[in-house]
């Protein structure tokens, strides 16, 4: 829901949208493995799953005066349907002379996405007099098909020389690629929809990154130290078929890092560290073609977004024993060119857009308490603390994109062993309300209850969980400047009950150890957090 107060003329908006989904996915994977030799290991890892889902959807759009007198009214109604098809592959050689002493591993991997959707929409008009809504006064489409690809090739290399150092490094090169062809036809019913060329987009887009990595480290006594350095090569191409536009980004970065710890006593230390880290803006932040599902309230990329850099400084304090852990952490974190949303509204049509842009800088000054705590044999707690300051400068954009806030968030993970194979759960997460650069966010909670059962000796089990069960999920947020007030609520149908069974049969060693491999070196693994593909 959204109300929205129209300041630049004393008009009122009040908007009001329900959607329903339902979706269906199926998915085979297989992994097969190959030991050469005692040290020397290929894995041949395949994936491939089909989804498709429906849609409907409701956006029932209110007009009044200054008056608070209703001036005019329609409702949007919408059926969608989409189908997807998704494949992956993996090829894996694992050289392994000493267990995370002398170890070197490359990986080749391959992930294809394609999918087709149809959403179609119609609009009623509000009859004032009669009190009610009208036959449908025009039809659009929206057929739309994409097709995604990711090309990855990483190579990790551990050395140990002796009990004092350590050397990893290692090199990537990751190529993603989209391509997407947007087709939006009007027509007065279902059978005179034709295509409309300044409501349609294709764009196609690639990126590629060519990274390496260097990481030294060791013991000295007390104190162990860690260094590393890594370097990339990014190059972005973004093509618009429909206006001809061209926009190419390439660009260098160079990632340091720095991690000291100096062990006080048994169980006690002491760490100070850095790093540096990217975040790229995604795709859909980035195409400039209006996305007009809601007339009223359109979304719009930006194409000369540029990444985000973070600069994270930490120092903290950490204690262990048989029955928990305590650790104290103060931190600061600069982001420049941090992306953030940035909404307008046009007087002249009343229609909102929301975009993105980059703001010079976005510092974050915050406390972060963890704590752990084991009760005998049967309970395990775990709560985490973290109060913060965010004070954001987006002059660069507009001389009113500036924020100081304090906020806050707590979470909570419970474990109990209530009988040998019976074990519930509980997870609570808290968000308190801060303010945002153009208005207010709510505070934001949730929370998830399980149970989990063995059965069959172990080999089976059976959990239930409940997520949501106070249905809290959800927020609202403000938007207040000179030209509007906006006030809108988000909600989910977040309380879902899910039941799964579990049969495990064969030597599961093989599947953990796989499991504990997954992923790269400490620079490269999963095309998020430093290489931040996605």
């Amino acid at each position: 829901s959204n109300f929205r107060d129209n300041r630049y003329d004393n008009t009122f908006l009040d908007q009001n949208s329900d959607d329903i989904s339902s979706n269906f996915s199926h998915v085979l994977n297989s992994t097969i493995d190959y030991k050469f030799s005692r040290v020397t290991e290929l894995s041949l890892s395949g994936m491939v799953s089909l989804r498709d889902g429906e849609d409907q959807g409701s956006n029932v759009y209110r007009f009044y005066d200054a008056a608070e007198l209703m001036t005019d009214g329609y409702r949007r109604l919408s059926e969608e349907s989409d189908a997807r098809f998704n494949t992956d592959a993996s090829l894996t050689l694992r050289n392994v002379w000493v267990p995370s002493d002398h170890e070197l591993k490359t990986e080749v991997r391959y992930n294809q996405s394609q999918g087709d959707e149809r959403e179609l929409l119609w609009q009623e008009p509000y009859e004032l007099v009669l009190g009610k809504y009208d036959d449908a006064s025009f039809y659009e489409a929206q057929d739309s098909e994409r097709n995604d690809d990711r090309f990855s090739a990483q190579t990790d290399y551990i050395r140990n020389f002796g009990d004092r150092w350590k050397l990893e490094t290692g090199a990537k090169f990751d190529s993603r690629g989209m391509f997407s062809d947007l087709v939006r036809s009007r027509g007065v019913d279902e059978s005179t929809l034709i295509r409309d060329e300044t409501l349609s987009n294709s764009f196609d887009y690639r990126e590629n990154i060519t990274a390496a990595y260097l990481v030294g480290s060791g013991k000295r006594g007390a104190l162990s130290y860690q260094f590393g350095l890594r370097a990339e090569m990014a190059q972005t191409q973004f093509d618009l078929a429909t206006t001809g536009e061209a926009f190419d980004n390439s660009y260098e970065s160079l990632f340091p890092s720095g991690f000291l710890t100096y062990n006080l006593t048994e169980g006690k230390q002491l760490k100070l560290q850095y790093t540096k880290r990217i975040e790229r803006p995604r795709t859909w932040y980035m195409n400039p073609f209006p996305s007009f599902s809601d007339p009223l309230n359109v979304r719009q990329g930006n194409p000369y977004l540029e990444p985000e850099y973070i600069h994270a400084f930490e120092t903290g304090y950490q204690s262990f024993s048989r029955n928990g852990s305590f650790s104290l952490s103060p931190y600061f974190r600069r982001t420049i060119n941090v992306i953030k949303r940035n909404k307008t509204v046009d007087p002249t049509t009343g229609i909102s857009t929301m975009t993105f842009k980059n703001l010079a800088t976005d510092d974050n000054y915050g406390l972060e308490v963890i704590a752990s705590r084991r009760i005998g044999r049967t309970f395990n707690a775990f709560a985490n603390f973290n109060a913060y300051r965010v004070v954001t400068d987006g002059s660069n954009v507009d001389t009113d994109l500036t924020n100081a806030a304090l906020g806050w968030s707590t979470r909570i993970n419970a474990t109990w062993t209530a009988m040998p194979g019976t074990t519930l759960q509980a997870f609570l997460f808290y968000r308190a309300p801060m303010d945002t650069e153009q208005g207010r966010i709510s505070a934001w909670s949730m929370a998830n209850v399980a149970v989990r059962q063995s059965l069959l000796g172990d080999k089976g089990s059976l959990s239930v969980r409940l997520s949501d069960p106070f249905d809290t999920m959800g927020f609202n947020f403000v938007v207040d400047n000179d030209l509007f007030y906006q006030d809108g609520r988000r909600k989910w149908q977040s309380r879902v009950l899910k039941v799964s069974f579990t049969y495990s049969f064969g030597d599961q060693s093989n599947m953990r150890r796989r499991d504990q491999n997954r992923g790269g070196g400490m620079y490269m693994g999963g095309g998020g957090g430093d290489v931040g593909i996605d």
